[in-house]
């Protein structure tokens, strides 16, 4: 499949908007450990911590927190690493962690007890912004073994109830 030439992926924050960016087609192209964000858009410095964690600046980067100090640069909280051709190559979250109604959901503490469900091969918790609830909308994708028939509703019940269910 062919990609314009034009269509990128951008990678980017409230704090920064727009931190770096990468081709489609060279993104999807990408082989290589963890997820190609691309090289820094001009102006944007990347730095990565001892503990991996990227460091970002430039002059669209916010200023400081309500009721904070001034910041000199912006922890993103992503973890990731900068290649020798000069991309930032993300791999992972230092912390991850949805906030719904006020409180802390870690995904990874689910995602370990759905995934010993017979039939689950992968799964992922993610929250979305829904501006029609003003919260984290909260979305459970599931890879199924094609060899077993767990359906949704057959998922659904052992969630809610048994050696599975989870809150």
């Amino acid at each position: 499949c062919q990609y314009p030439e034009n269509l990128y992926a951008l990678y980017g924050s409230t704090e920064m908007l727009i931190i770096s960016q990468v081709t489609a087609a060279t993104k999807l192209g990408y082989q290589g450990e963890g997820d190609l964000l691309g090289k820094p858009v001009a102006g944007v410095t990347v730095s990565v911590t001892e503990n991996q964690e990227l460091l970002i600046d430039g002059p669209q980067r916010y200023k400081q927190y309500l009721g904070e100090e001034k910041a000199s640069y912006f922890a993103s909280g992503d973890t990731g690493k900068i290649d020798t051709a000069g991309n930032i190559i993300m791999l992972g979250r230092q912390k991850d962690m949805i906030i719904k109604k006020g409180y802390n959901i870690y995904p990874g503490l689910f995602e370990s007890t759905i995934s010993t469900i017979p039939g689950v091969q992968e799964c992922a918790l993610v929250g979305f912004y829904n501006d029609l609830i003003e919260d984290e909308q909260i979305t459970l994708f599931v890879v199924t073994d094609p060899a077993i028939n767990l359906t949704p509703a057959l998922l659904q019940k052992e969630l809610a109830h048994g050696p599975y269910s989870i809150d």
